[in-house]
């Protein structure tokens, strides 16, 4: 799913999140409550959030917010950061708090440097965060992601190979709720 200019079709993949995302809804409303993303990010939006964070946001990160700038408990029971979330508020802190505790209490052998991490996705029910590490290299216009849950869960080369793999992770959950609830795949 990539435009002519090899760069991610966001509004493909934003359509197949939302998509997985009200199926899951459908068939388990009271695990997966309905969240949409909210609309786009306009440049003032993107201005100030890179004011706060004092450097540049990641390309792919960028693209994605100015379709989608942030989706409350859009999966694994978090949030996609919006441009109101970077830099302020409680669950930047909260997640930037977890990303502080996993740097102060485990094996940080191999994780990048804990300053260049940017957290995009958080939850407020745990210490999960996933974050861009913008020093790390940069591939296909984007730099890697990390998913931390007390240390480095899994890691992806760009913002864009995360969000397929969240794509996969939502059409898994709702393979594993039909299944639970007897409803099949059909």
């Amino acid at each position: 799913m990539r435009p002519p200019d090899g760069s991610p079709w966001w509004e493909a993949l934003i359509g197949e999140m939302v998509k997985a995302s009200t199926r899951l809804t459908q068939v388990a409303p009271d695990a997966f409550p309905l969240s949409v993303p909210r609309l786009g990010a306009d440049d003032e939006s993107i201005a100030a959030a890179v004011e706060r964070l004092g450097h540049p946001l990641d390309g792919q990160h960028e693209a994605l917010l100015r379709l989608a700038n942030g989706w409350e408990l859009a999966f694994l029971s978090g949030s996609v950061l919006g441009t109101p979330e970077l830099g302020q508020g409680a669950l930047w802190e909260d997640a930037n708090a977890s990303l502080d505790m996993f740097y102060a209490e485990g094996d940080t052998a191999g994780w990048p440097p804990r300053a260049g991490l940017v957290p995009i996705h958080a939850s407020p029910y745990d210490s999960d965060v996933v974050a861009v590490w913008l020093g790390g290299p940069v591939t296909e216009g984007g730099h890697p992601v990390l998913y931390f849950a007390g240390e480095v869960i899994d890691r992806w080369p760009n913002v864009y190979e995360w969000w397929l793999r969240m794509l996969v992770l939502q059409e898994r959950s709702l393979a594993h709720v039909l299944e639970l609830t007897g409803q099949g795949l059909g």
